[in-house]
């Protein structure tokens, strides 16, 4: 009959036995450890990188079909009256702000179509006319620039509209008038 072994008398040509038989996994182990950590790290911050990307351009697109929709909205003549009746009830101001963006020729250039270039009625500015508007119906201006901006364009800035598509002679005679 045999005797069992004491396993603590063995205990250090166990673990003798262990490292010759497992010496080079264990070596794999430890040197390999900080190069496979540094991998997944890597891999974690470019997937971190790409998800804030997906969402930029989520938000790049959504506003972009947020532009689109109020772009249909505003070209359709039931939907333009009940929006320019929430601005002022006044129709002679709501013809105003119309011409305005006909004058300046935005009207056809905002149509939200590659080809809208080619519309000849946004080539050209009716400079006198938008002038003589702006200055008969100058009081009234902070309504105008509102229904210009809401209705008749797509989000368009009247001032800045004025200052880039008026000649400096008619600039000129419209800044006695308004301070744009």
């Amino acid at each position: 009959m045999t005797q069992p072994r004491n396993k603590t008398e063995n205990l250090p040509t166990q673990i003798i036995e262990f490292l010759k038989k497992y010496w080079l996994f264990i070596v794999a182990l430890l040197v390999g450890y900080p190069y496979l950590k540094r991998y997944l790290d890597e891999q974690a911050e470019q997937t971190r990188l790409a998800q804030e990307q997906l969402k930029i351009e989520a938000q790049k697109q959504e506003a972009k079909n947020k532009a689109e929709t109020k772009l249909v909205n505003n070209q359709d003549p039931g939907k333009q009256a009940t929006a320019r009746k929430k601005i002022t009830v006044n129709k002679e101001l709501h013809s105003v702000s119309s011409s305005l963006a006909h004058h300046f020729g935005v009207a056809y250039s905002d149509n939200g179509n590659w080809y809208d270039f080619l519309n000849p009625r946004g080539f050209t500015e009716n400079d006198k006319e938008a002038l003589q508007l702006l200055v008969s119906y100058r009081n009234y201006f902070a309504v105008l620039e509102k229904l210009y901006y809401e209705v008749d364009t797509n989000s368009r800035n009247l001032r800045k509209d004025i200052v880039k598509f008026l000649d400096p002679k008619e600039l000129a005679t419209l800044r006695k008038y308004l301070k744009v």
